[in-house]
């Protein structure tokens, strides 16, 4: 029968005994289900649970009923730093709103993302969140220093405003 995810999360907790597993020193209790999301997809349900924290459940779905809780975990670990970055580049870099038809150009546009993205990382060490605000961050403290500098040498307000085109 089709559920909707809370309802999933109500059958996991209903589970007497899950199955443990443990990544990097922390434990996880996992079940499995097979069945229907609402949407009319059929496939395995796995719902993980840290079990020394209070998070929720979060659940994950493959439409191969074939495929066993461990597994379904590990593709979807190998896919969360291919997720992770589209999510960034949609939310950071503006990735969602192009309107390239051709796919030479959207392969160029996605190039030139990835080297965006990497240089971020790089420059800054980190997720390109972190890497993004750092980025921001920094440059507005040059910003401030350069205002900063400015008001020492005696600069007016007006000509402040005039170089920072607030004015």
């Amino acid at each position: 029968m089709p559920l909707p995810a809370r309802d999933w999360a109500q059958l996991a907790r209903k589970v007497e005994k899950p199955d443990l597993v443990t990544v990097r020193a922390t434990t996880y209790e996992m079940v499995q289900f097979q069945g229907r999301l609402k949407s009319g997809l059929s496939g395995v349900v796995v719902g993980s649970w840290a079990s020394a924290s209070h998070e929720a459940y979060r659940f994950f779905f493959s439409t191969d009923p074939s495929m066993t809780a461990e597994d379904v975990l590990f593709w979807y670990q190998h896919r969360w730093a291919i997720e992770t970055f589209f999510q960034e580049a949609k939310d950071k870099l503006s990735m969602g709103g192009y309107r390239l038809r051709s796919v030479p150009a959207i392969r160029r546009y996605l190039l030139l993302l990835q080297t965006v993205w990497l240089l971020l990382a790089w420059a800054f060490a980190g997720t390109i969140s972190e890497a993004f605000h750092a980025s921001h961050q920094d440059h507005r403290r040059r910003e401030i220093a350069d205002i900063y500098q400015r008001a020492r040498a005696g600069a007016t307000l007006e000509s402040v405003y005039e170089a920072y085109r607030v004015a």
